[in-house]
């Protein structure tokens, strides 16, 4: 397959979402049994405030998040959430 295939980076946001979900579902279900299941809400709650940074942060600047740089910064966030 093309390193450079137009769908690639739309697939990788993809797996990295859904692992972003997976880890938030698995906190809600730690913290609903270790605390109380109020504790449960403010992963939900910190989750949602992420996804909501993020596309103000893309909405601010419109030019940085290109087609062109969607390869680079899709790697970079995958290292990153690897850290």
């Amino acid at each position: 397959m093309n390193p450079s295939a137009p769908g690639r980076p739309a697939l990788a946001v993809a797996g990295l979402s859904a692992g972003i979900f997976l880890l938030e579902v698995l906190l809600t279900r730690i913290f609903s049994v270790t605390l109380f299941h109020h504790f449960a809400f403010a992963a939900i709650s910190m989750g949602m405030l992420g996804l909501a940074a993020a596309g103000v942060r893309v909405a601010l600047a419109p030019g940085r998040f290109t087609t062109e740089c969607a390869e680079h910064d899709v790697t970079r966030a995958a290292f990153l959430r690897g850290l």
